[in-house]
């Protein structure tokens, strides 16, 4: 993470420069070797999905490949040359290997074989990552629109960034959107997409948002994914407008890449000083690859987040949304209620809105999008605000989110800790201050507090979602002690009220849960 820059003293713009030009003569990230492509171009570490199963909505793996990774000091080559294996692809420095099989070769099988051999770790097969928006029974539902739904949509005012943005704007975060690739010269991207990203299907930094006119996936559709990656990193943009944007390209343009590349992805976003990393994808299933790749990223003090999938279902779970070293992302709508597509599961961490949510598209334009995807960035974008605020946004974002439970009965427990509140996350509206000794306050029906005696500000409550009629604020000297009771009395706000005030629960009269926050202005 890139922190206590002096930006107080250069314009914006120069900041940016430094900032890019600092990231840019770092030591190279992590590199990835890969095998030569073909000569008509294609790419033998591309192989087709292998369907076991029979099932499409359950992830198949690469034909005849095997991700091993070996013990240290271990011989490549003597191990390829004993097990008639060869390399396709290799994380360095990690000893992480992609392996092609023998022709004809019964992945499952020679799974269990490589995996008994003396020098490896684990073996596995190398199984897919998607979009979940490009899944069978998609949500991929996008309409053309402009700036003006971009930068006042209902998300925007739900979260509430207006608030966020007068306590920390992300500046010195850099937030890596391992997806399909980002449109860099989008005017609402301009300047903030750092240029020290990595495409890793073809081990360079072009990591441009677009299409290549082939059905990668045999689905009938084609580039139906084109940017997904760069309305993804417009959401970001909008939540923590000064965080940098590291655009790592893992997913083709129909949505779609694999394990091995997926961890080679957050190798590189840990060794490029990423603070978080959004993964707007998933697989249903538990790769070890994966696993070890995020585990690392959280031991490096990176959040991770990760979406939930778009089938409204709890199983078969989608990771590394599960994960436990990861924050797991549901979808929530306009009225807190949630998304119709989104998966939901009790492993899951939190929710942000994903229905219907405009952002940037490749060639300068907007796009309305719903799925896990879309909520993941508000996310993404939430803990780049709080890290730049110097907080721990994993715990932060939990506390200071808004409960859907009450909203939600049927799934209880299901969409994690709540709705996200980028303003409290933030720290907006938790950290009152005023001089007044004793005010009494009545609240009233629009759930704005206001002083009848002595005080030099207006108590209010935040983000009630519409409930504030219902709730009441009781603080004492003693102890910063906030308790909630039904509106429609005086409140004796005796003592001194400097200081930092904790969320406090609102139940009101339709037995709802809210997170409410003090704050004087």
């Amino acid at each position: 993470m890139i922190t206590n820059l002096p930006i107080s003293i250069w314009s914006r713009r120069f900041f940016w420069l430094a900032l890019i030009f600092a990231l840019a003569i770092r030591s190279t990230p992590v590199a990835v070797a890969l095998a030569e492509g073909e000569e008509d171009g294609g790419a033998p570490w591309q192989a087709p999905f292998v369907d076991n199963d029979g099932d499409e909505t359950t992830d198949g793996f690469r034909a005849e490949q095997v991700i091993v990774r070996l013990a240290p000091g271990a011989d490549l080559a003597a191990f390829n040359a004993r097990n008639g294996t060869s390399l396709l692809a290799e994380i360095t420095s990690r000893n992480i290997y992609l392996l092609q099989l023998p022709s004809g070769s019964d992945e499952a099988t020679s799974e269990g074989v490589l995996g008994d051999d003396p020098d490896v770790v684990w073996a596995e097969l190398n199984f897919a990552s998607q979009a979940p928006e490009g899944r069978p029974r998609n949500f991929f539902v996008t309409g053309a629109s402009d700036e003006t739904s971009y930068s006042g949509q209902y998300a925007s005012d739900l979260l509430g960034l207006d608030v966020a943005h007068a306590c920390g704007t992300g500046t010195g975060v850099v937030v890596a959107v391992i997806d399909t690739g980002v449109d860099a010269a989008h005017p609402a991207l301009a300047g903030r997409v750092l240029g020290s990203g990595w495409n890793a299907f073809e081990n360079s930094p072009d990591t441009s948002d677009v299409g290549n006119g082939v059905d990668d996936d045999d689905d009938g559709s084609v580039d139906e994914m084109t940017g997904h990656g760069t309305h993804v990193a417009g959401v970001v943009a909008q939540v923590a407008p000064d965080a940098a944007i590291l655009p790592i390209k893992a997913l083709d343009s129909d949505g779609v890449g694999d394990a091995f590349f997926l961890a080679a992805g957050i190798y590189y976003a840990i060794d490029s000083g990423a603070s978080v990393i959004n993964l707007s994808l998933s697989s249903t299933q538990n790769t070890r690859v994966v696993a070890e790749a995020v585990a690392a990223a959280a031991a490096s003090g990176i959040v991770v987040a990760a979406a939930a999938g778009n089938l409204d279902r709890p199983q078969p779970p989608e990771y590394p949304a599960i994960d436990a070293n990861a924050l797991g992302i549901a979808a929530t709508d306009a009225s807190d209620l949630k998304s119709a597509f989104s998966n939901y599961n009790s492993a899951l961490d939190i929710s942000a809105p994903g229905t219907d949510i405009v952002s940037t598209m490749p060639g300068g334009g907007y796009a309305y999008w719903s799925g896990t995807s879309m909520a993941t960035p508000f996310v993404s974008g939430a803990a780049a605000l709080v890290i730049g605020a110097g907080m721990g946004a994993r715990d932060q974002l939990a506390q200071t989110s808004v409960p859907l439970d009450g909203l939600n009965p049927s799934y209880g427990g299901l969409l994690g800790a709540g709705r996200i509140d980028a303003a409290a996350a933030v720290g907006c509206g938790t950290n009152a201050t005023t001089d007044a000794n004793t005010s009494n306050v009545t609240t009233t029906a629009s759930g704005t507090s206001e002083a009848t005696e002595t005080t030099t500000g207006t108590a209010v409550i935040v983000g009630t979602n519409g409930d504030g009629a219902n709730c009441r604020i009781d603080a004492s000297s003693e102890a910063d002690v906030i308790t909630v009771v039904p509106e429609g009395t005086t409140v004796d706000l005796a003592g001194d009220l400097v200081g930092e005030w904790q969320p406090i629960t609102c139940d009101d009269v339709l037995g709802y849960v809210h997170s409410q926050y003090l704050s004087y202005g």
